[in-house]
């Protein structure tokens, strides 16, 4: 019986150790989804509103004003230390990058057309990645910002 116990154990620890090697190997072979872990090398595209963006210093204040906006201290303390930088939306998470950076980005006007969403496509090194808590949208640093192109939303639409 105690046989059976030390095999069951060395069977787990077995399979444990194979698991743990393959995903160490996939993730090599895929690039792993790691945004802190970014090499420098690739760029990451977004597509982020076209309106002017916000300072990371008044988005910082809106989320200590609303903690219902976030649950997650250290990424909001993380926030506070980014002097000159600004924030844009993608609907999905924010885009956080230097100001001089954002100076590349044109503002695009929507006009009065409110059915539809003009955005700027952006390509970037990702340089870490924070999130606001669970459920909200994660907060991206980049550099490298380099304008690709624009794109409209048509709210109308559906997808």
């Amino acid at each position: 019986m105690k046989k059976k116990y030390i095999i069951a154990i060395a069977l787990v620890v077995f399979m444990l150790s194979i698991s743990t090697v393959s995903a160490g190997v996939l993730d090599g072979l895929f690039g792993g989804n790691n945004a802190n872990s970014n090499n420098g090398n690739s760029k990451t595209e977004f597509t982020i509103y076209g309106h002017s963006p916000k300072s990371v210093e008044s988005q910082v204040s809106f989320i200590e004003n609303d903690p219902s906006f976030y649950n997650n201290n250290e990424t909001r303390d993380w926030l506070k230390g980014l002097n000159n930088y600004v924030m844009y939306d993608t609907g999905h998470e924010y885009i956080v990058m230097d100001r001089n950076e954002s100076n590349k980005i044109p503002v695009i006007d929507n006009g009065t057309d409110f059915s539809k969403i003009e955005c700027n496509v952006i390509k970037c090194t990702v340089v870490e990645t924070h999130s606001l808590g669970s459920g909200l949208k994660d907060c991206i640093l980049v550099k490298n910002v380099e304008v690709t192109g624009n794109k409209t939303i048509d709210l109308n639409k559906t997808s």
